[in-house]
């Protein structure tokens, strides 16, 4: 429980403290609204994700932890593919379901160190920092891809789920790192349950 504590001397005719009066008020549950808003504000209602705002703060984090220790980091984005015909065919609230399943399997794939957020839609991005650029995208990519080859099962259907995913990898210069700094590299992977290589 949360108390707010307020204190006053009570002072007599000539002006001196003679005691104090303390009133005590119970505000757990508008502390408990202010955190429920404050979680709204940097997180996705639907997957209770980071939003883009949070990500972003987290991005600036990792930038400046980037320089200081010269971690390479990367933001893999995650696009759905053919996400709209399940919400045409379906039903929104399918559609719902697929995005919270592939949140939570998103999540359950990535290192307590990374975030997963959801920017909006069916986009998706994980944000990792990584022990060699050249060396461990890939794999992590890979992840993602077997993440999305496994069928999802929404009310009595079978969905297949397949994603295009897209890095930007970091690109440390000289003065205050920002998130300009970040920059596409040359890959695209695509994934898809139909598609064996995956690229």
């Amino acid at each position: 429980s949360h108390l707010e504590v307020r204190i006053s001397p009570v002072r007599d005719p000539g002006g001196e403290i003679v005691h104090f009066v303390a009133i005590l008020r119970d505000v757990t549950e508008k502390k408990r609204v202010e955190e429920r808003l404050q979680h709204l504000a940097h997180h996705d209602h639907l997957t209770s994700l980071p939003n883009r705002k949070l990500l972003m703060d987290r991005l600036n984090l990792a930038l400046a932890r980037a320089r200081r220790y010269t971690a390479p980091l990367a933001v893999l984005f995650i696009d759905l593919d053919g996400f709209k015909p399940i919400n045409d065919t379906l039903g929104h609230a399918a559609g719902d379901d697929v995005l919270v399943t592939v949140s939570e399997r998103l999540r359950a794939l990535v290192r307590a160190s990374d975030t997963v957020a959801r920017l909006g839609g069916d986009e998706f991005a994980v944000l990792t920092v990584v022990e060699n650029e050249n060396e461990s995208l890939l794999p992590i990519a890979q992840h993602i891809q077997n993440c999305f080859a496994q069928q999802v099962e929404i009310g009595g259907h079978t969905v297949d789920c397949s994603a295009s995913v897209g890095v930007a990898v970091a690109r440390l210069k000289a003065g205050k790192p920002r998130c300009a700094d970040l920059v596409f590299a040359p890959v695209l992977w695509k994934s898809s349950p139909h598609c064996s290589e995956g690229y």
